[in-house]
């Protein structure tokens, strides 16, 4: 595997949405390429800290500044 697909499909291994084949074929390229391995770790690390996050509520007005922000482009 390539690094431009390694990176295409990292965010599906990362989530664990590939199918095996291509799992084992990613998983296989990260023990040979240490920049997609790192790469591959900060986003895990990227999505377990937003998983993490405490959702909160948008103010009331929100949906009316957007709607205010949108009208000056």
């Amino acid at each position: 595997m390539k690094c431009k697909w390694a990176k295409l499909l990292s965010s599906h291994y990362v989530e664990q949405e590939l199918g095996l084949k291509r799992r084992k074929i990613l998983a296989k390229h990260l023990e040979e390429c240490s920049v997609c391995q790192k790469e591959v770790e900060r986003l895990a690390t990227t999505v377990k800290i937003i998983r993490e996050m405490e959702e909160i509520d948008p103010p009331r007005d929100y949906v009316e500044a957007v709607r205010v922000n949108l009208k000056k482009y």
